[in-house]
């Protein structure tokens, strides 16, 4: 299975379906959290619909669609990370999710980080986007603090309980990694 050691107490690993019952715990633990920015933790109402993202996501890797990982935090589950999008186009495009009780531990940069090389070096992509709400402060300072340009907005993007939001698009071309040296 596939494994990408970020730091001494950080990897990425796919998840297979036996990780559905953690993976379901911890979304319900961090629901209210998540849904302030991504419509889907409202949909997740029993560990079934974990265990079918699992296998769905596993079947996307396989194709080689997408590359979706948990974040093991001294092999503790506590969030997700994936590259999707990935086609002849060459591009990937980043999201990640993290519970609550991690954040502000540098989590997330490190672990897109890891997964941005690991993308222009093994996955041969030309360009990483990420998109996140245009309110969403700490996914708007990941993209900045790994070097992305605000490439622009889409406007009411999404409705997220309600509420429209619009999204910030964010992108590096892999020649704009290699020259900011980002390992």
């Amino acid at each position: 299975m596939f494994t990408l050691p970020i730091d001494s107490e950080l990897k990425l690993a796919l998840l297979g379906p036996e990780h559905a019952a953690k993976l379901f715990e911890l979304v319900l633990a961090n629901r209210d959290y998540l849904s302030q920015f991504l419509g889907w933790p409202g949909l997740v109402q029993q560990q079934e619909d974990s265990r079918q993202f699992l296998c769905q996501a596993l079947g996307d890797y396989g194709e080689g669609h997408s590359l979706t990982c948990g974040l093991l935090l001294e092999d503790e589950l506590v969030g997700m990370i994936d590259l999707r999008g990935l086609d002849a186009r060459r591009v990937g495009i980043l999201g990640y999710w993290l519970a609550e009780p991690y954040q502000g531990r540098g989590v997330v940069t490190r672990a897109a980080r890891g997964l941005v090389r690991y993308g222009f070096e093994q996955m041969d992509l030309e360009k990483v986007e990420l998109r996140c709400a245009d309110q969403n402060a700490q996914s708007c300072a990941v993209a900045t603090r790994l070097g992305f340009t605000l490439e622009g907005t889409l406007r009411r993007a999404e409705v997220v309980n309600g509420q429209c939001l619009d999204h910030r698009v964010y992108g590096i071309l892999k020649s704009e990694w290699q020259n900011q040296g980002a390992d």
